[in-house]
């Protein structure tokens, strides 16, 4: 059996957590990828107080969430690193082509 890959969040409203990308799949749908113009990977996650709901596996229970906290995404040997990268400077490069 293979070892779950982890994603550990770094600063932001997630600031220490660390999941399985199992996990993260499960309720974040295609629409919370986000690719910007100079082809960085964000994640957008759901506002803290839905959280529990996520860790639960009861993400999809009561519909989408409020997709507000972008995390760019990077790939280690230990795993994904999902550090916080604030609102405005994500609308900023996605909206900036560089």
């Amino acid at each position: 059996m293979a070892t779950p890959v982890k994603a550990e969040f770094i600063q932001g409203p997630y600031d220490g957590l660390t999941l399985d990308v199992q996990q993260i799949e499960r309720f974040v749908g295609g629409d919370a990828m986000r690719e910007s113009f100079d082809n960085r990977l964000f994640l957008l996650m759901p506002r803290p107080l839905d959280s529990d709901r996520v860790l639960e596996d009861k993400a999809d229970e009561d519909g989408p969430f409020d997709l507000a906290y972008p995390y760019e995404v990077s790939a280690g040997p230990g795993g994904l690193k999902l550090v916080y990268y604030g609102i405005a400077r994500f609308w900023e490069v996605m909206e900036h082509p560089v």
